[in-house]
Formats: structure tokens, C-alpha cells, sequence
């Protein structure tokens, strides 16, 4: 995820009629266990967020406004029903460098994570079309396939 894909967004927002401005950000959580978890979502913002490993997307997903458990740990874990954790366990190609009790550590280290602010003025719809619009570009690897 960079700037030009969030230029890109901005862009087709305005085709729709929605003028998008810099209040809507993108912050970039390089791998690391100290780097890659913010501690909360800014206050009056949702966010859109992306994890990344070397290439690929794994995970485009979504918090509303007031969800930092949501936020800051959903994913690290087995708490919710649909977790990057529980999709990397059920991978072949992954869950042999972790185990249960790894693997948030494991994405933590291993991808990075972006995510993009939507101010409350927005409402919900932008931030439900910034999430389908990186579905749709980036192809995630851990994503429902459209049914």
C-alpha cells in the first residue's frame, strides 16, 4: 500500500461525488514486534488496514469508529471469528514456522501493516469503498471470494 494507490482512491472517491481530502491518511507500520501495532485508532476516525508479507496481500479489513479492540488486536489472535491468525494456521504454505501461540508474533515480524483514516465527517460508506476498492486491486490472499 502507498501514497499513489491512496491518490488513486481519492481519485475514483471524486467520481462518485465524494470529495476526499488529506484528513483521510495513510500511516505505514513497518514488521516488527515494537512497530507494527498503533495503540489506538486516532479519536473520531475509522480505519481501513492491509497486511502485506514481501509481495503479497494477506488481509484488507476494516474498523468503525470507537472498535480499538477491533483495532489493535484483531487479527494477532483467535478472539474473533475471522482472524489473519486463524487463516495462516489453516495455510500449508505458512503454518509450519508457527504455532498457535506464535503466530501474532509471527505477523507482527513478518508484514506490514497499513492503514487509512476515515474522519467520522465521512460517515461509514467511504470507508466501505476504500476496503472494496483495495479488495478489488489487491487481490488478498485471506479474503471471502466474493460469494
Amino acid at each position: 500500500m502507498n501514497e499513489e494507490t491512496l491518490e488513486l482512491i481519492t481519485q475514483v472517491a471524486t467520481l462518485a461525488g465524494i470529495e476526499v481530502g488529506e484528513d483521510v491518511y495513510l500511516e505505514t507500520l513497518p514488521a516488527g514486534l515494537e512497530t507494527h501495532v498503533r495503540a489506538n485508532l486516532p479519536a473520531g476516525h475509522s480505519a481501513v488496514y492491509i497486511f502485506e508479507y514481501q509481495e503479497q496481500t494477506f488481509k484488507v479489513g476494516h474498523c468503525g469508529l470507537n472498535t480499538n479492540p477491533c483495532f489493535n488486536g484483531r487479527h494477532y489472535g483467535f478472539n474473533f471469528p475471522s482472524t489473519l491468525a486463524k487463516s495462516l494456521m489453516a495455510d500449508n504454505e505458512f503454518n509450519h514456522l508457527f504455532d498457535k501461540d506464535t503466530v501474532g508474533d509471527w505477523i507482527k515480524e513478518n508484514t506490514t501493516r497499513s492503514n487509512i483514516f476515515v474522519p467520522e465527517a465521512y460517515g461509514n460508506y467511504l470507508r466501505y469503498f476504500i476496503e472494496a476498492f483495495l479488495i478489488l486491486k489487491l487481490h488478498p490472499r485471506y479474503e471471502r471470494k466474493g460469494n
